[in-house]
């Protein structure tokens, strides 16, 4: 049985869009209050998801697990669950808005 991060890690892998990431290069970082802390690096046209968290992000996400699967499983937006307080974000929203063009939709 695979675990949450195992399955995130999985779907990004099968849903990562390179040619949307040709001369990208940010940093995105789930800090998940109730796990560890991972990191997202988009490098142009590669992806990499990690447990640890980087120096330098571009955008950290704070939430818990649960929030993170019900994002992953298409039951909530990540806009609507920081609407409902369930997800903050630091850093630079513009980085956030390019999750949706670099990873096909994943359900």
């Amino acid at each position: 049985m695979h675990s949450l991060i195992e399955s995130i890690r999985e779907r990004l892998e099968n849903h990562f869009n390179p040619r949307a990431a040709r001369g990208i290069r940010n940093v995105f970082v789930f800090d998940l209050t109730d796990e560890k802390t991972y990191t997202l690096l988009i490098d142009d046209g590669t992806m990499q998801f990690d447990q640890y968290r980087h120096p330098e992000p571009d955008i950290t996400f704070i939430t818990d697990s649960a929030t993170l699967e019900r994002i992953f499983n298409g039951e909530v937006s990540g806009t609507t669950a920081m609407m409902m307080g369930d997800i903050k974000a630091e850093g630079d929203w513009m980085v956030a808005t390019r999750l949706k063009r670099l990873f096909k939709t994943i359900k």
